[in-house]
């Protein structure tokens, strides 16, 4: 049962051990040693600066978030365009005997249709939201270099 289970989620299993893995402990060791970087060198400063990781932190998952509810959504809005793309396939002999290629063309392009709408919709909130997530990062650079500034730490 734990073998199976293993071999059919080797792929997951080796993007968590790989990449995500190294990202996650890359993010964990920069933001405690930034911190401590940060308590050394100023401390009423760095206070602030370790007040915004949550929010910063909160950003990053918000935007994996998107990224995967919009693959999923996409993914979910292919299948019937997909399927109908491999019965044509399937059956090319069938459909070149009878001449109904425009027809295939013509309902796969029809399927495509709704995808399509819900594509360029989904595209323009996720975009506001990713930016925003993106921006947050230098709101907080920006917090913590105007008090610096104010403080005389430059």
């Amino acid at each position: 049962m734990l073998t199976s289970g293993l071999s059919e989620n080797a792929e997951k299993i080796s993007g968590l051990a790989g990449i995500t893995l190294g990202s996650i402990v890359q993010s964990i060791i920069t933001i405690i040693g930034g911190s401590i970087v940060g308590l050394s060198y100023g401390w009423k400063l760095a206070l602030v600066g370790v007040a915004c990781i949550p929010l910063v932190i909160s950003s990053g998952f918000a935007v994996m978030k998107i990224i995967i509810m919009k693959d999923k959504t996409n993914r979910k809005a292919h299948e019937e365009s997909a399927q109908l793309a491999c019965e044509a396939a399937a059956a090319i002999k069938t459909v070149a005997s009878l001449t109904r290629e425009d027809d295939c063309l013509r309902l796969y392009s029809q399927s495509l249709d709704k995808p399509l709408r819900n594509a360029k919709r989904s595209a323009v909130i996720s975009s506001f939201w990713f930016a925003l997530s993106q921006a947050m990062v230098f709101f907080v650079i920006a917090l913590v270099c105007v008090l610096m500034s104010l403080s005389g730490l430059t």
